[in-house]
């Protein structure tokens, strides 16, 4: 069921690379380092990509390209989870299962960064 689901079409969220090409009186130009995530159905898992402009950013010179293509839709789910669906505020108590995982190390530093206390916990390995 999955397989029918995506066969035919590009698939993936997440991306990050160096801009090609610009609408006229756009933020970004050529050869800006930049990433971002799709809209469901559009797909990322291509040599280009046409994203929309609020769903882009530019790349922190900190961060590798991989590094950076691997954090916005496990950030956005994060912030959503963790702060506007759960209202996680300054001052209150999180005990995050799964600290090590995909979502779980991210979430972890946004509840620190919106001054939250944190119980992480993860497995041994992980420890």
């Amino acid at each position: 069921l999955a397989r029918r689901a995506i066969e035919g079409h590009t698939v993936g969220f997440d991306f990050a690379g160096t801009v090609a090409e610009v609408p006229a009186g756009c933020e970004y130009k050529p050869g800006d380092a930049v990433y971002g995530t799709m809209p469901p159905g559009s797909g990322s898992f291509c040599e280009y990509v046409m994203a929309p402009l609020d769903q882009v950013a530019k790349k922190p010179a900190s961060l590798s390209f991989a590094e950076a293509a691997s954090l916005p839709l496990v950030g956005l789910t994060a912030i959503q989870s963790l702060v506007h669906d759960n209202g996680l505020a300054r001052g209150q108590h999180l005990l995050l299962i799964g600290a090590s995982g995909g979502v779980g190390h991210v979430a972890l530093q946004v509840a620190k960064a919106v001054g939250a206390s944190v119980t992480a916990v993860c497995s041994q390995r992980n420890a």
